[in-house]
């Protein structure tokens, strides 16, 4: 059943690629879209990443078995890294390093210079594991650009690689797997 779970959400995936939003966070030109971010709890203004994330894994459950919904509104949160935390710190799913289709993948902005009073763990960047490889794995992500950034424009697969300890920008955190149900 794992491998139905994780080709489900890969489909689903790839079903959003390309919906984009309107400059600033301020709503998307697909109305149905929009609707069902809304319905996860983005909000005008709020970076998307996290729930578009959020959107597929419960589109994808809810095409097996809809009672893991309540449990992943406990899990998921509007900042990626926060999101991560949340997985990591749960005894029924597992995080890693290891990217296999389906994974959520999670990234924290991580910058050197920062003063000391600014919890440089905070801002991240979340997406789903489409295809791993040896030195890279692909992602699609919601709120992406094409430099790859935690800021963009739409949803769009991104060639990653696995930055654990980049100095500046996006530290990969690790990816949270998909749980049999």
């Amino acid at each position: 059943m794992i491998q139905e779970i994780r080709n489900k959400i890969v489909e689903i995936a790839y079903s959003y690629e390309g919906m984009e939003e309107i400059s600033g966070n301020k709503g998307f030109k697909d109305d149905i879209f929009q609707q069902k971010l809304e319905a996860v709890g983005w909000n005008y203004g709020q970076a998307w990443c996290s729930y578009f994330a959020e959107l597929v894994w419960k589109e994808a459950y809810g095409s097996f078995d809809s009672s893991i919904i309540e449990i992943l509104d406990k899990k998921f949160s509007a900042n990626a890294v926060k999101t991560y935390d949340n997985f990591y710190k749960s005894k029924r799913f597992k995080t890693g390093n290891n990217p296999e289709p389906g994974d959520l993948v999670a990234w924290a902005y991580y910058k050197e210079n920062k003063p000391k009073m600014v919890d440089i763990w905070t801002l991240g960047h979340i997406g789903i594991v489409t295809k791993p490889a040896q030195l890279f794995f692909l992602s699609m992500e919601g709120n992406t650009n094409s430099k790859g950034g935690r800021e963009g424009i739409e949803v769009a697969e991104k060639e990653r690689g696995y930055d654990y300890y980049q100095e500046n920008g996006l530290r990969l955190l690790g990816v949270i797997k998909p749980i049999n149900i």
